[in-house]
């Protein structure tokens, strides 16, 4: 699948349902659904963790100051 950054010429729902091979009124099987996951990983954006220190020297170095 090819990645289209102009929106204008974005593909529509069915195109889309086509390519990801799935089908909104059933959704995806278990099986297919365990193999997306192992294939692409969860569906998830992980937490930056900042120290308390560094959090609280971060509003000093703000983009203001």
């Amino acid at each position: 699948m090819t990645i289209n950054p102009d929106p204008t010429n974005a593909p529509g729902i069915p195109e889309v349902l086509r390519q990801l091979q799935s089908d909104p009124q059933r959704g995806l099987s278990a099986a297919e659904a365990a193999r997306r996951l192992a294939q692409y990983g969860a569906n998830a954006i992980p937490e930056k963790h900042l120290s308390p220190l560094r959090q609280f020297l971060g509003y000093f170095w703000g983009p203001i100051g």
